[in-house]
């Protein structure tokens, strides 16, 4: 450790740490898709397993996923399972035909997939309309709702695909659907009839331009709930969340499952496929650096992942710019020299005529640290001493030469003492 010493005033100026601007995964998203090819998804059409390398339903360009529309009717999911998240993607219709119809699938029951099917092996799971059960936020746009009395497009909707349940609150006195209300009735999510039964969201009279744009949707999935936003808007939220098929015949809590990109006829293409944890109590769970100190903090950090770059200044607390917060020495320590006597126990004397330095410790103290520092700063000499009372014969300290100026440190646990001695000859 270098330090150098001065008879000054220390001013302490303020240090700015500037970061690098802040990515999707300094905010905890992470990617399903990687942007250029299937890796971590599976898919399935007309309820069939397919290879992705020989499959022409899903194809991939600019970072995209296309679905074509002209196949069958499927999805491509993650073949990891997830609870407790947030999943977003943006989606764009590559037709302007209507009605237009796909979804964001999500909680797909687990034996949709498993590692080693065959191709073309059916899906496991009650199935209803080639789909395993699971649940829909549904991008549907534009025309009725499959014939439902021409109503308009309700994207955001929540449809239960198979044996699901929930609760949720809707405008009773429209017929529209059964459209979300946060301020509306109490309502009961049941298999039946469905659309007004089984669907809950929004019905805009106007479609939503999702042919020329690309329209955000995400989604919170927490234990046995689910909230829909679009564009970062909240859409819908449901509630016991329940469901039964042949993988869990008794009904029970709906709280994960496989996440999937829907495919039912029409062209439609997704990108920026990203999921970001969430913790019990809701918290997006975003590791990172939380020491707002250290150069590489994250601001949007919920967990330390012991990942905070060190801290440089000054560690020596004899220093006059000694920093507290500092992880690792930077050589910047000063050690301002000090007139006469500083001690808080009068830990420390100096007996010039017979060249030695009494030492006292504190009676609570069971050893401290004596050294020696010369004009230049530089470290002489550093001993531990254990004995509470005894002396040191400065003439025997060979290496400080006679005739010098030293500062002599006494520190402790608790106390600190300094003196400052010449080293006279004979």
């Amino acid at each position: 450790m270098k330090f150098s010493i001065h008879i000054a005033t220390l001013i302490c100026l303020p240090v700015f740490l500037f970061a690098a601007p802040f990515t999707a995964q300094d905010s905890g998203w992470v990617s399903l898709f990687d942007g250029t090819s299937f890796e971590g998804l599976y898919i399935r059409i007309d309820e069939k397993l397919k290879n992705p390398a020989t499959q022409t339903d899903f194809t991939i360009s600019d970072s995209a996923i296309h679905a074509s529309g002209t196949g069958g009717s499927g999805f491509i999911a993650t073949k990891e399972v997830f609870s407790n998240y947030q999943v977003r993607v943006q989606f764009k219709y590559n037709t302007s035909e209507t009605p237009r119809n796909a979804g964001l699938l999500y909680h797909i029951v687990n034996a949709s997939y498993s590692e080693g099917q065959t191709w073309e092996t059916e899906s496991g799971g009650s199935l209803m309309f080639r789909f395993p059960t699971c649940i829909e936020f549904q991008m549907y746009n534009g025309g009725g709702a499959s014939g439902f009395q021409g109503v308009g497009p309700h994207t955001a909707a929540f449809l239960g695909i198979g044996d699901v349940w929930g609760k949720s609150k809707v405008n009773k006195s429209s017929s529209l659907s059964c459209p979300y209300d946060e301020n509306g009735e109490d309502y009961d999510v049941i298999v039946g009839g469905l659309y007004c039964a089984r669907r809950v969201g929004p019905v805009h009279r106007e479609a939503l331009d999702d042919v020329n744009n690309w329209v955000w949707v995400r989604l919170d999935a927490l234990g046995d709930s689910a909230a829909h936003y679009i564009d970062g808007v909240l859409a819908n939220r449901v509630w016991d969340i329940e469901f039964k098929d042949n993988t869990s015949p008794t009904r029970g809590p709906m709280t994960s499952g496989h996440i999937g990109l829907q495919t039912e006829s029409y062209p439609i293409s997704y990108r920026h496929f990203e999921l970001r944890n969430l913790g019990s109590d809701g918290v997006p769970v975003i590791p990172g650096c939380m020491d707002s100190l250290a150069p590489n903090y994250k601001p949007f950090a919920t967990i330390s992942d012991s990942s905070c770059a060190p801290i440089p200044g000054c560690m020596d607390t004899l220093a006059s710019n000694y920093d507290s917060n500092a992880t690792v020495d930077d050589s910047s320590c000063i050690v301002t020299m000090i007139k006469g006597i500083k001690t808080e126990l009068n830990s420390l004397s100096f007996d010039p005529h017979n060249q030695v330095i009494h030492y006292a410790l504190p009676v609570t103290e069971q050893k401290a640290v004596l050294s020696f520092y010369n004009t230049n700063g530089a470290l002489i000499n550093r001993q531990t001493i254990h004995a509470p009372v005894g002396q040191i014969n400065l003439k025997s300290k060979t290496e400080i030469g006679t005739n010098n100026l030293v500062l002599v440190v006494l520190q402790s646990e608790n106390t600190v003492s300094y003196i400052k001695c010449i080293i006279a000859s004979d």
